[in-house]
């Protein structure tokens, strides 16, 4: 059921009542607060709430039972609720909480999500890498978004256990170190690093890794020594605003050959 740019600002607990609703999309109105869906809790599995008002995730899905994915970009969200997805944790597999105004989010938000597989929390407020230790260690997510905050550091096991991850992003922060990978070196094609504040990168940080996709733009790099590990992989290669303007047009041929497969810089 789409009800997208309708003007909505509520919708009644009984609306759905004596229906076996799967998809619900609420794009485009004016809702403030996430509706009662308990009629439709043994159904759901899909709600949708792009650009609408509201300001907190309370227990209102709470009690959904085979919520897949959950998506409220573009609202004015600040608080989320711990147990907001508790009934749906082990079914969930997409939550876009992206472009709000969330500072924090609790590690029990994420308890059991062992089936997530993408996480798009970008354009927030979060000062802090999100604790995923209440994920099951043989998780899903393959897909984290986190460009746009004000993150400015991974703690060594913040990445721990995500075998499955393949695409990061972390551009747009306030990170001064690549972070720990060793965890992803068998999973991890995309990094986005783009806008933060690393100027240095250890001749270790990328060995055994099979990136393809690799921006390390608008940062303060004078040196790519470290970018060796990845000669036989990198397809497309990002570094503009960096300070490379050491490198002559020997070092940068060289650099092209020993990068044989990339397409893109």
């Amino acid at each position: 059921l789409d009800l997208s740019n309708n003007q909505i600002t509520e919708i009644s607990h009984y609306a759905f009542q004596n229906t076996k609703l799967i998809s619900l999309t609420l794009r485009y109105n004016f809702l403030t607060v996430i509706p009662s869906l308990d009629v439709v809790a043994p159904t759901l599995r899909s709600l949708s709430m792009t650009k609408n008002l509201v300001t907190s995730i309370g227990d209102e899905l709470a009690r959904m039972e085979v919520l897949q994915s959950f998506g409220i970009r573009d609202n004015k969200v600040a608080k989320v609720d711990p147990q907001a997805l508790r009934s749906s944790a082990s079914t969930i597999t997409d939550i876009d909480l992206g472009h709000n105004q969330i500072k924090e989010l609790d590690a029990a938000f994420f308890e059991g999500m062992h089936s997530l597989s993408s996480l798009v929390l970008q354009i927030n407020s979060l000062a802090r890498f999100p604790d995923f230790s209440r994920i099951r260690s043989a998780n899903a997510l393959s897909r984290l978004y986190l460009n746009h905050n004000d993150i400015e550091d991974l703690h060594e096991t913040a990445l721990e256990n995500m075998t499955y991850l393949q695409t990061l992003a972390l551009s747009n922060n306030e990170l001064t170190r690549v972070p720990n990978l060793k965890d992803q070196r068998d999973s991890l094609r995309n990094l986005y690093l783009s806008y933060n504040q690393i100027t240095t990168i250890s001749d270790d940080t990328f060995t055994g890794m099979r990136i393809s996709f690799l921006n390390l733009g608008n940062n303060g790099l004078s040196d790519l020594a470290s970018l060796a590990p990845l000669n036989d992989y990198l397809e497309h290669l990002h570094l503009t605003g960096n300070d490379l303007g050491h490198m002559t047009s020997d070092d940068l041929l060289r650099f092209l050959i020993e990068n044989k497969k990339v397409t893109t810089l």
